[in-house]
Parts: C-alpha cells; sequence; structure tokens
C-alpha cells in the first residue's frame, strides 16, 4: 500500500526552535517555502529554514523536511506510522507534523541518505526534484 505515497524531499535545511508562549512569532519566522507553529503549555515550537534562525536562538539545526503526498487526507490512518517503522528499526529519529491536508517529517540531515534508502526499500516513491543534494 505505501507504494501510493510519494515522498517530497524539500531543498532547505530546517531548525526547530523553543520559544516563551508569550512572545510573538519573531519576523525572521516567516522567511521561506514551509513554517509550522505549535503552541503548547508554556511555550510554542517553531519549524523553519535555519538560514532564518539568528546564531543567537537556541534551535535543533540541521533538519531536512519531506512531505509526503497522500491524497485521503483525514480518511488516511497510520501513515506516520507506516513512515516511521523503518526509521524507528534503524535508530534514525523523526520529527512528524501534519498540516490539514498534508503530512510532513523532519530528518536530521545526517542520517538524511539512510532515510530516504529505508523509506524507498519500505514502498515510498522518492521524488528528488525538490533535493537540494
Amino acid at each position: 500500500m505505501n507504494a501510493a505515497y510519494t515522498i517530497h524531499l524539500h531543498p532547505e535545511t530546517y531548525a526547530v526552535c523553543s520559544l516563551p508562549a508569550d512572545l510573538p512569532v519573531p519576523y525572521w519566522a516567516w522567511q521561506g517555502e514551509f513554517i509550522s507553529i505549535t503552541r503548547a503549555a508554556g511555550f510554542y515550537s517553531l519549524v523553519c529554514p535555519a538560514k532564518a534562525v539568528p546564531e543567537e536562538q537556541v534551535a535543533e539545526r540541521g533538519w531536512r523536511l519531506l512531505h509526503i503526498d497522500c491524497a485521503q487526507g483525514f480518511a488516511e490512518a497510520g501513515l506516520m506510522a507506516r513512515l516511521s517503522a523503518p526509521l524507528a528499526a534503524a535508530g534514525i529519529s523523526l520529527y512528524g507534523l501534519s498540516a490539514f491536508d498534508s503530512d510532513y517529517a523532519l530528518v536530521k540531515e545526517a542520517r538524511l541518505d539512510d532515510a530516504l534508502a529505508l523509506l524507498a526499500e519500505a514502498g515510498f516513491r522518492l521524488h528528488a526534484a525538490h533535493s537540494a543534494r
């Protein structure tokens, strides 16, 4: 069933920042094609292009963004499980994100080649047109 899913690799490197919930989203976060903001108790997580994040900002840098095409949207069950299982078995961390009609995953750039190879073996199609590699 995984053959129905195509993974698009975004060309940029991303960072994950943690900021106090009482601060506005910084101006620099709005650069680039993709950002994600998740508010939790007392803080929010911000995912944005690493090149936009000031050096003094505490952040986990070096993530690559995978966009998983799934035409079924909310009707799809277990997509993240199918994506994460082969990576977890190989000790590769995944930072999963979902938007209204799309799923995304961040994988550390140092393990990107391994992750893509494992996902291809698991039946996912890889679309490298957006790859910076």
